[in-house]
């Protein structure tokens, strides 16, 4: 009988003790969530509990801005991840324009002329004469100039023209750049005659050096210097000529 009392308070013990970790298991599942998890398995199993996320580090390149766990970012590979790996280039150096080839050269889009005096007048008057191309100078703009410029300093060949360039001035150099005709003499340009030589002969070569194109500006040299004042009596020349400040200035 004694016996069979133990047997029944045994059993009443371990109920209270079921029913006591049963209530704190439920208590710890309504307050805490996930430890509540962690405390019922603590009491029920003798595993280690489980690592939960937060006590492991995430790594911060893959944790999406707003926080969330589950959302990721994707890191955009760069050049040197893409060469390595032997792919192209993705990035917008891989877009960038590529160095551009030197512009051909501009095609004539008129006769070039050659301008000269009037030998009939006493006054300076300039008389225009279209210069023959071969294919090579029309199909060249810098090309048609320095064939216009050479015959221009070859003399006339009609008696009704006259020239006031001095005889022995050579073309140096003719180059058509974004600012203008740029127009290198011998310095036999600079020798002799008065006034009225002196202007004749920059009207002649600035009229012929912007006649294809009577807007453009001119860039006179002698002997690759600036040519600025002109003669003893010291005409003064703009630089940059063109035809309407040269009428302007030396009324033409």
């Amino acid at each position: 009988m004694e016996d069979r009392q133990q047997q029944e308070a045994s059993k009443m013990r371990i109920s209270t003790s079921a029913a006591i970790a049963g209530g704190i298991a439920v208590a710890a599942l309504v307050a805490g969530g996930g430890t509540g998890i962690w405390a019922w398995q603590k009491l029920t199993s003798s595993d280690p509990p489980p690592v939960t996320v937060n006590e492991v580090e995430q790594p911060t390149s893959a944790t999406a801005p707003t926080g969330d766990p589950d959302a990721v970012t994707t890191e955009t590979p760069t050049a040197t991840d893409e060469a390595a790996s032997g792919n192209p280039p993705t990035t917008a150096a891989a877009n960038a324009p590529q160095s551009q080839q030197p512009p051909a050269a501009a095609a004539t889009t008129g006769v070039p002329q050659t301008y000269w005096l009037s030998a009939s007048s006493t006054e300076l008057e300039l008389v225009a004469a279209e210069v023959e191309l071969n294919a090579k100078a029309e199909a060249d703009a810098e090309v048609a100039l320095t064939s216009a410029m050479e015959r221009l300093l070859a003399g006339p060949r009609q008696d009704s023209e006259a020239t006031a360039i001095p005889e022995g001035t050579r073309l140096r150099n003719v180059s058509i750049r974004e600012d203008g005709v740029h127009i290198d003499l011998s310095r036999d340009f600079t020798t002799g005659g008065g006034t009225f030589s002196m202007t004749g002969r920059v009207a002649q070569v600035l009229h012929t050096a912007t006649s294809l194109d009577p807007g453009a500006r001119v860039w006179l040299n002698v002997d690759g210097e600036p040519l600025e004042v002109l003669g003893g009596e010291g005409i003064i020349l703009d630089r940059p000529l063109t035809r309407s400040s040269f009428a302007n200035d030396f009324q033409l």
